[in-house]
C-alpha cells in the first residue's frame, strides 16, 4: 500500500508539470528601464507600461503595444509619444478602449492627470475627463466596476 501511495504521488506530480517551452520568434527588447504592467488584448498584441522612454526607438515612452511577435506596433498612438512619466497600472475595457493610470500629467503633450483613456488604436478618448485637481498624486491602481466605472488608489487626496 505504502508502494502505491508514493507511485500515485509521483504520478500526480510529474503529471501536472510542464516544460518550458522559448518562444525563440517572440522579439521584444527589453527597455531601458522599469516595466510595471503587461496586458495582453484578445487580438494577441501586447501592453507594455512603465517607467521608460522610447522603447526600441519607436518613440513612446512609459507606454508601447507589441505585436503578437514582440514587435512594436508602428499603427497604434500614431500622434506623439504617450505618457510624460510612468505608467502603473492598464485595464481594458470591454468594447476595447483602454484605461491607464499613474503617476503622468499628461499623454501625446495634452494634459491628462494620473488617470486617461485610449482609444483601441492608442489614441487618448476626450470623452473620458478628470478634471484638474480632481486627483492630485499619483494613481497605483485601477479597477473597472459596472457600467464602466473606474475604480483608483494611489498617492492621492
Amino acid at each position: 500500500m505504502r508502494y502505491l501511495i508514493i507511485a500515485l504521488t509521483l504520478l500526480a506530480a510529474t503529471a501536472h508539470a510542464q516544460v518550458p517551452i522559448i518562444d525563440y520568434d517572440f522579439q521584444a527588447l527589453p527597455p531601458n528601464g522599469v516595466v510595471t504592467k503587461v496586458v495582453e488584448q484578445p487580438d494577441g498584441k501586447i501592453l507594455v507600461g512603465g517607467f521608460f522612454a522610447n522603447y526600441a526607438g519607436s518613440g513612446n515612452n512609459h507606454l508601447v503595444r507589441l505585436n503578437s511577435d514582440g514587435t512594436v506596433d508602428p499603427t497604434w498612438n500614431t500622434s506623439g509619444s504617450g505618457p510624460n512619466h510612468q505608467v502603473q497600472d492598464i485595464v481594458l475595457m470591454t468594447d476595447g478602449r483602454i484605461v491607464i493610470a499613474g503617476s503622468f500629467v499628461t499623454y501625446n503633450g495634452i494634459n491628462s492627470f494620473f488617470i486617461t483613456r485610449l482609444l483601441p488604436n492608442g489614441d487618448r478618448d476626450f470623452t473620458f475627463n478628470i478634471p484638474p485637481n480632481a486627483i492630485n498624486g499619483a494613481v497605483r491602481a485601477i479597477d473597472i466596476q459596472g457600467h464602466d466605472k473606474v475604480v483608483a488608489v494611489g498617492e492621492f487626496f
